[in-house]
């Protein structure tokens, strides 16, 4: 067992894959616009920022909110970028736990990070390829999801996932 509160044992993270059971992938929130220009030439910059997570009064569920931003921009000559349409979406994975899982921010995270994030991907690709139809932006495709993409930031959401 570390004894570094910040490292992260495998088997913690084990522990967390076999005490948890994925119930539903949803997208839970959009934010779009404002669009400010004409959008055919701009470049689509993609992110996935800062998550969070949270458990149920009873900690037999869990939420993870999985946030990711598009950004069509401009850049001028002098190297200037203009975002002209931004959209965000938050998707939300449900788990049912079935046992008590390790107390610690670390190894939530590296699961969130080693196993959530790439249950959710699908589902954020479909979002974002559908939200962009639907406003009527040009299309994009996002990439394969590699391991080293994954961005080891979460934020712990208290002890309420009913948030």
């Amino acid at each position: 067992m570390p004894t570094d509160p910040t490292l992260v044992s495998p088997d913690d993270v084990k522990t967390i894959i076999e005490a948890s059971q994925i119930i539903d992938v949803r997208l839970d929130e959009i934010q779009a616009g404002p669009l400010s220009g004409d959008l055919s030439d701009a470049i689509v910059r993609f992110r996935r920022d800062l998550s969070e997570y949270g458990f149920s009064d009873d900690r037999a569920a869990m939420l993870v909110k999985i946030p990711h931003t598009a950004e069509w921009v401009q850049e001028s000559p002098d190297g200037a970028v203009e975002v002209l349409a931004r959209v965000r979406l938050v998707h939300v994975a449900h788990f049912a736990l079935t046992a008590e899982l390790p107390d610690r921010p670390s190894a939530i995270s590296a699961w969130i990070d080693t196993n959530v994030y790439f249950m959710a991907y699908p589902y954020v690709r479909a979002a974002f390829h559908t939200v962009a139809s639907i406003l009527d932006y040009p299309s994009f495709t996002l990439g394969y999801l590699k391991r080293e993409d994954s961005l080891p930031a979460v934020r712990e959401g208290g002890d309420s996932a009913a948030d």
